[in-house]
């Protein structure tokens, strides 16, 4: 899980229709994703992490050994 990025376009573009369709960069990354590649992990979605929005890419070999109960901060990732 990562912070998603804004798109360089949104700030030179602007649809007011596509806006309110992608309020969470989180999602636009996602649809971006899927739209431009062929494959895509089987994982990949989207968060909201303290009102920052963010994108999961991928699940690690490690992460079933993982404890995510007690990770609530954005720090702790």
């Amino acid at each position: 899980m990562k912070p998603a990025q804004k798109s360089a376009i949104s700030y030179v573009v602007k649809n007011q229709e596509f806006e309110q369709y992608c309020q969470h960069d989180g999602l636009r990354n996602v649809l971006c994703s899927y739209a431009m590649q062929v494959s895509t992990p089987k994982w990949l979605g989207y968060a909201t992490l303290h009102s920052i929005p963010c994108i999961v890419d991928a699940v690690t070999a490690h992460s079933e050994d993982l404890d995510w109960s007690n990770i609530d901060d954005f720090n702790d990732i």
